[in-house]
């Protein structure tokens, strides 16, 4: 692994050494975007969560 710059945080300097270890790290924050280990009480109203899917079935739909 290379060594971060002064100042840059450690977790932001990962370099894969393979395309698929490249192509599973890609996975895995999708994984982590779509279905995140915590939310808050927001997060799940209608306004945040409804309308997205209402847009999202039109947008298929068209």
């Amino acid at each position: 692994m290379k060594r971060p710059w002064p100042g840059e945080p450690t977790w932001r300097s990962f370099s894969p050494r393979s395309p698929r270890e490249a192509s599973e790290a890609i996975v895995r924050n999708f994984l982590l975007h779509a279905f995140p280990a915590r939310m808050t009480k927001a997060a799940f109203s209608w306004r945040a969560s409804g309308w997205l899917g209402t847009i999202t079935l039109h947008l298929f739909i068209v």
